[in-house]
Parts: structure tokens; C-alpha cells; sequence
């Protein structure tokens, strides 16, 4: 018999730090390879589900940004880096000639 523990998989619960980030995925859609960026500021977050979770500030309108992520065919996970380092992410790609989808 399964511990009630443990019945909810084991993803971690947690609100994650605040500060600087950068969200990327690099992927590949139809044998094309792609860099989506989105910068922003993670804020305190109040957790409402399991898992390790943030909410992040960001520029773009809400709806812009699912639009453009619909329209794009982008996953819905991405890595998160507590630092501003799109630049960097954009260097790399740009001589890899890989396309950057800046969010």
C-alpha cells in the first residue's frame, strides 16, 4: 500500500526566489531549431499547487504574449535563470544560426 506521501508524485512544493530571470527554450519545430527568450522579474509568489512555482513580471501584455506563443507552436516549459542573460542566449544561437523568438 502507497503512503498518502507520496500519492501526489514527487514534484517539489515551493515558491521559488525573487529577482532578475530569463526564460528560454531552445527547440526544435518541424526540424527547426528555435530560441524563445522572455526576460522578466520574478515576484513574491504565494504558492496555489504543487510543484516549484514563480510568478514572473514581465513587459509583453499578458495576451500579446499567449498569442505569440500560440502562434509559434511553443512548448509551455521553459528554463529559468535568475539573471538577466538573454544577451548571452542571443550570442550563442545567433552563431549557431539559430532563429531567437524574443517574447
Amino acid at each position: 500500500m502507497q503512503s498518502s506521501t507520496f500519492r501526489s508524485g514527487t514534484a517539489f512544493w515551493c515558491s521559488l526566489k525573487e529577482g532578475s530571470i530569463t526564460a528560454a527554450r531552445f527547440t526544435n519545430i518541424d526540424g527547426v531549431y528555435r530560441l524563445f527568450l522572455l526576460k522578466g522579474t520574478a515576484v513574491p509568489t504565494v504558492r496555489n499547487t504543487r510543484g516549484a512555482m514563480v510568478n514572473v513580471k514581465i513587459d509583453t501584455p499578458v495576451l500579446e504574449l499567449v498569442k505569440e506563443i500560440a502562434e509559434q507552436g511553443m512548448s509551455h516549459h521553459y528554463s529559468l535563470v535568475w539573471e538577466d542573460v538573454a544577451e548571452q542566449m542571443e550570442l550563442v544561437a545567433n552563431l549557431l544560426h539559430i532563429p531567437v523568438i524574443k517574447l
